[in-house]
């Protein structure tokens, strides 16, 4: 893929992997010869990859403030909380990541690093 789009003159693709999915942004050019994105596919699966930045956003925003939401945590990443949800339990089931108490009352505590792959 990679390959095909530098020998086509096209920007190399996007990968978006998630904890349960991943998906790839292909640009193509307009009528005008000017590059564009084209819309995603997702094929459903794991992947290995190295760690996303937003985990590591997401662990930076939980030790500045223990308090945070998954709510404010979303906001403040421009995303979803259905999505930080997803990192949140890949975090938690590494070991990385713990909530102490309740939903409510409760906060996180940062256990560990992230690990490049």
């Amino acid at each position: 893929m990679i390959n095909g789009c530098r020998a086509d003159g096209l920007p190399e693709p996007e990968f978006d992997i998630q904890p349960s999915m991943f998906s790839i942004t292909f640009r193509i050019r307009n009528n005008d010869g000017e590059n564009r994105a084209s819309a995603n596919g997702s094929v459903n699966g794991s992947a290995n990859g190295s760690v996303k930045n937003i985990e590591k956003q997401i662990m930076e925003l939980m030790s500045g403030n223990p308090n945070i939401t998954i709510q404010q945590i979303a906001d403040a990443l421009r995303t979803t909380t259905r999505r930080i949800n997803n990192y949140i339990k890949v975090l938690k089931e590494t070991g990385i990541i713990e909530r102490v108490g309740a939903d409510k009352k409760g906060y996180w505590v940062v256990k560990g690093k992230l690990r490049n792959h």
